[in-house]
């Protein structure tokens, strides 16, 4: 690991651990110094990567070693409002490929559940259209409403999915 920090840099490294879901390596790299919130040369901040490769789409839980790099990236001063070069917040990532628990210590941390992406998409909305509900269920636990545009748009998205019709009443969007 040492040659390929120096060659490619701490963050490359730290983020390859990520995907490995090598909780000992992001730690080492963490407490030696590295940022929890420089993008880096890739645009996306290492909170990012950890969702987005610590979990796995459809595995629920999440493994213990998503949940321990997310929360250390966290304990590192992670930013979880901060975006990636498309515009997403930690929670975007998230939404639909981590479980509820790391869904809730993403808002724990102070991710902001009423957030739009580039596109104007919330994150619940995301959650939605990958029918998970779990972490739809734990934005609305936080507290998210839809602005009446998502709202209108998701209406007409789920017309035929009583579930997430459910879902989109209790945010606000009738």
């Amino acid at each position: 690991l040492g040659l390929l920090a120096v060659t490619y840099g701490d963050i490359y490294v730290a983020r390859v651990a990520m995907g490995a879901n090598d909780t000992q390596t992001v730690k080492a790299f963490l407490e030696a110094g590295m940022s929890a919130s420089d993008p880096g040369t890739t645009g996306m901040p290492p909170l990012h990567h950890a969702v987005m490769f610590a979990c796995t789409y459809g595995v629920r839980p999440s493994s213990d070693a998503a949940h321990r790099i997310v929360a250390d990236l966290l304990a590192h001063g992670a930013d979880p409002n901060a975006r990636d070069e498309q515009g997403n917040p930690a929670l975007h990532r998230a939404a639909g490929i981590c479980d509820a628990g790391i869904i809730a210590k993403l808002i724990a941390a102070g991710a902001d559940v009423s957030a739009v992406n580039s596109t104007g998409m919330s994150a619940f909305s995301l959650a939605l259209a990958m029918s998970d509900n779990e972490a739809a269920e734990a934005m609305l636990e936080a507290g998210f409403k839809f602005s009446s545009a998502e709202a209108a748009m998701a209406r007409e998205w789920y017309l035929d999915d009583p579930a997430r019709r459910a879902l989109i009443k209790r945010a606000g969007g009738g």
